[in-house]
C-alpha cells in the first residue's frame, strides 16, 4: 500500500524539555529550498504545518478516504504552485487556505456524483452553504496567521491543547511547563485569538 505525504510523518512541534537553543529554520528558509528541489526541505514543511492542515480539512467534516484525499492533494499544490506564494513567512495560512479549496473541490465532485433520486434537501444537508464557506474561510485564516506569528511556548499550547491528539496538558507537563500556567497562557491566547477576529470584522459572524 502506497503511504500519502504526512500520514506518517511525525511532527517535531513540542520541545523535549531540553533548555539547550536551537536555531531552525525559517518557512522562507524551507520554501526556498524546496523550490530548488530539496526533498528534506519538503519533509521538514510537512512536519511543521502537517497539523494545521489536518486542522483544516477535519473542518468539513469528510468522509475519512475524502479527507486523506484533500491533505495530499493539498501537500501536491504546495509542490505545484510553491513558487507563487509571495510572503513565506504566511506559508501557514497559504496552506491551510489551499486546503480549504480542496475539500470545497471534493464536496461539489461528490455532489456532480450523486444519484439523479437524491433530493435537494439531502444534497443541501451534504454541502455547505457559500455564506458558511466563506465565514469558515476567514476564521481559518485569521487562526492561521495568529497561530504562525506565536513562538516559543505560546506555541507550544496552542499546538498541545489544539492540534495534538490526546491530553495536551499531559503533554505540555512532559515538555516541562507548569501545570499551572497552562490556564492563565490559554486565555490569553484566545483572547488574542478574539481580537484578531474582532479587527478582521468577523467576530460577531462567529460568537
Amino acid at each position: 500500500m502506497s503511504k500519502r505525504m504526512g500520514d506518517t510523518m511525525s511532527t517535531p512541534l513540542l520541545g523535549t524539555g531540553s533548555t539547550t537553543a536551537t536555531t531552525e529554520p525559517t518557512d522562507d528558509d524551507l520554501l526556498r529550498r524546496s523550490r530548488a528541489g530539496d526533498p528534506a526541505a519538503t519533509t521538514a514543511i510537512v512536519a511543521r504545518h502537517g497539523l494545521a492542515v489536518r486542522a483544516a480539512v477535519r473542518a468539513f467534516r469528510l468522509q475519512d478516504a475524502d479527507a486523506a484525499d484533500a491533505v495530499q492533494n493539498t501537500w501536491v499544490r504546495l509542490l505545484e504552485r510553491g513558487g507563487t506564494i509571495r510572503d513565506p513567512q504566511r506559508l501557514r495560512g497559504w496552506l491551510v487556505h489551499t486546503a480549504g479549496r480542496e475539500c470545497l473541490a471534493l464536496l461539489r465532485r461528490r455532489r456532480r456524483e450523486l444519484p439523479t433520486d437524491v433530493g435537494l434537501d439531502e444534497i443541501a444537508a451534504l454541502v455547505p452553504g457559500p455564506e458558511a464557506v466563506a465565514i469558515a474561510a476567514d476564521v481559518r485564516r485569521v487562526v492561521a496567521d495568529v497561530v504562525a506569528d506565536l513562538s516559543g511556548r505560546r506555541r507550544q499550547v496552542v499546538d498541545a491543547l489544539f492540534y495534538l491528539p490526546g491530553d495536551g496538558y499531559a503533554v505540555l507537563r512532559d515538555c516541562g511547563i507548569p501545570h499551572g500556567s497552562i490556564g492563565p497562557t490559554r486565555g490569553r491566547l484566545l483572547r488574542d485569538l478574539r481580537g484578531a477576529m474582532r479587527t478582521r470584522e468577523i467576530d460577531a459572524a462567529v460568537a
